[in-house]
């Protein structure tokens, strides 16, 4: 049971860190786009 819960915060931790990284990529990706869409 306590093996359980440590691989579970663990999933949990590997989820937020992957979630953490597209939230950076996506704030890193979005200026540049709508920078290339925006009409001078």
């Amino acid at each position: 049971m306590f093996s359980y819960i440590i691989l579970y915060i663990q999933e949990k931790s590997i989820l937020a860190r992957f979630i953490n990284l597209c939230k950076d990529a996506l704030f890193t990706f979005l200026p540049f786009y709508f920078y290339r869409i925006m009409p001078r």
